[in-house]
């Protein structure tokens, strides 16, 4: 009896857990997203113009609150290995910030796009921006596609722009890498192409997500056209409405020729 007590004991705390931690999650949702947008709003800002005092306080404040918030679910979730396999990434993103903010580690400047900015930051912070956001959107994948893209052409390119604008013949403004990264994207490509690692590394990145993502987009936008062409009037394609309309239509015909002829004999 002990041991099924405990049993017992035991599942109905992990569900417990199970339960508080989707509290916690749908709570979160909506402040966590407009931190998120705005701390990538704050890592383009740091990788094309540089960072301020007060812009560098702001971010650590929503770099402190993102670890709180990581850690308090961390300690929630019943089971804490499959927490860190659906995380890593956001774990990996608070981390390098960590190791900037305390200069505990020089060698982290190989990872730098600005005083300690990583590339690893960049892919958390859009990773941590639309975890609740794709929440939010479920029933809308195309909506936060979109998203997602334009975020990363946006803070890919800020990236990039600072990886490669001292390389000869490099970007020359955001505006010019941020043109760049969509054409990257969209596997059309240009004539300039990263001379620095992490400038390539990020933009095999940027290419892996556009392959990815290009034909998801592509059949989606086609099946939109082709269904608005369907659901015109005059459009070549009837609907089963019209269909049945047209049958019954042709039945009471016949039946008033059958009257008229009954009638006329």
């Amino acid at each position: 009896m002990d041991m099924r007590a405990m049993a017992q004991d035991q599942e109905e705390m992990h569900s417990a857990r199970i339960e508080l931690l989707a509290h916690i999650e749908k709570f979160m949702e909506l402040p966590v997203s407009l931190l998120g947008f705005v701390w990538l709003a704050l890592l383009i800002i740091e990788m094309v113009r540089g960072t301020t005092p007060f812009l560098n306080a702001v971010s650590i404040i929503i770099w402190g609150l993102f670890l709180v918030d990581f850690v308090l679910r961390f300690i929630i979730a019943p089971d804490k290995r499959e927490y860190m396999k659906k995380n890593w990434l956001v774990a990996l993103s608070l981390a390098v910030p960590a190791l900037r903010f305390v200069q505990a580690l020089r060698v982290m400047r190989v990872f730098s796009v600005i005083q300690g900015g990583s590339i690893i930051t960049m892919m958390g912070s859009i990773n941590r921006s639309m975890q609740s956001l794709n929440t939010t959107l479920k029933r809308r994948g195309f909506v936060y596609v979109a998203i997602i893209t334009i975020a990363v052409i946006l803070v890919g390119a800020a990236g990039m722009y600072a990886f490669e604008k001292r390389q000869p013949h490099g970007f020359g403004s955001y505006a010019d890498a941020v043109w760049w990264t969509s054409m990257l994207l969209l596997t059309i490509g240009s004539e300039y192409w990263p001379h620095t690692p992490a400038g390539k590394a990020l933009s095999l990145l940027i290419s892996i997500y556009g392959f990815s993502v290009l034909g998801y987009i592509t059949a989606t936008l086609a099946s939109f056209f082709v269904g608005s062409d369907a659901r015109r009037l005059e459009g070549p394609v009837a609907s089963t409405e019209d269909i049945a309309s047209l049958h019954q239509a042709i039945k009471d015909l016949s039946q008033k020729v059958d009257e008229l002829k009954k009638a006329n004999t």
